[in-house]
């Protein structure tokens, strides 16, 4: 694609874009000094109205007046702002900082819209309008799928946050998991308490039996004085199993 068909299209876009903000330089309105006549000269209006609103209700306005170069987009187009109303040279002479600040960035690129958007926006800011962001439904509820999944994302990087309640809530419900265990297979659990106890000979075996004495007089030792019994409780396993019957 060549360089005229490029600004042909991007011409085009515009029209389509501002259908009553873009237009042709009028005849009875001189170009800016030095500039050719030809290619077209084209006018874009700026203010800080939105969509629907009037831009007569704005206090400041402006034009923004282009035309193409030979090579453009890959040299900077022929620019220049002017004041509709409410603009002094100081404000025009800051925005036209701001737009041409952009061009280096936009060569290569169709830059108008981009150009003129950077102007408007700094009406908006000069006239303090708020602009108000459209967002659909669907984006919405996109929006809190995205909030939800980062949520659940932090939480699992950090760990779910341990409290005094949430404690004492796993505590009842795995001593009640361990009373279950034990009631459906009191042998095998028994069995295994047992070996992870020390007995009372192990104790004798493994200790200084002679130091022993020494510090606490004489000791006799019975593999029963080192064995427990536990105590089911009844009460907790009845609410546990009635928990996960009812599928908690």
């Amino acid at each position: 694609m060549d360089y005229q068909e490029e600004q042909a299209m991007e011409l085009e876009a515009l029209e389509a874009i501002w259908p009553t903000e873009f237009k042709a330089l009028p005849d009875d309105d001189p170009a800016p000094a030095g500039w050719p006549m030809e290619p077209t000269i084209y006018v874009v209006d700026l203010s800080p109205a939105q969509e629907g609103e009037d831009p007569d209700e704005y206090d400041e306005r402006m034009e923004m007046v282009f035309q193409h170069t030979a090579t453009y987009p890959e040299e900077a187009p022929r620019l220049r702002l002017r004041s509709v109303k409410g603009l002094n040279d100081k404000d025009l002479a800051h925005v036209q900082g701001i737009v041409e600040g952009l061009v280096d960035e936009n060569l290569g690129m169709a830059m108008i819209y981009t150009l003129a958007e950077a102007a408007k926006e700094w009406l908006r800011d000069k006239a303090h309008v708020e602009v108000v962001e459209e967002v659909s439904e669907e984006e919405l509820k996109q929006r809190a799928i995205e909030e939800e999944e980062k949520r659940k994302a932090e939480e699992r990087r950090l760990g779910t946050p341990c409290t005094p309640e949430s404690f004492r809530a796993w505590k009842e419900k795995f001593d009640a998991i361990k009373a279950l265990e034990r009631a459906k297979d009191p042998d095998l659990v028994i069995k295994s308490e047992k070996e992870k106890r020390m007995t009372g000979k192990q104790y004798f075996l493994q200790t200084d039996a002679s130091k022993i004495a020494a510090d606490q007089g004489e000791l006799e030792l019975d593999e029963n004085d080192f064995e427990f019994d536990d105590d089911d409780d009844d009460g907790m396993l009845d609410e546990l199993e009635a928990e996960l019957e009812a599928g908690g």
